[in-house]
């Protein structure tokens, strides 16, 4: 995926690689506080991480 720069009103916010990364993290630690196993959470984790890469490759 391009490392592009996400911007509002003209404003360079945060890269989007960046804040896939926080919110990769937010879910992981969500879905662990919700009883998943680990094992799990990398599944699902990797799932989407295709998802993404597949939308990407559709633009």
């Amino acid at each position: 995926m391009a490392d592009h720069s996400a911007v509002i009103d003209g404003e360079i916010l945060v890269p989007v690689s960046a804040a896939l990364d926080i919110a990769h993290g937010a879910y992981e630690q969500a879905m662990i506080q919700q009883g998943l196993l680990p094992d799990a959470v990398k599944v699902i984790r990797a799932m989407a991480e295709q998802n993404i890469q597949e939308l990407n490759n559709e633009e």
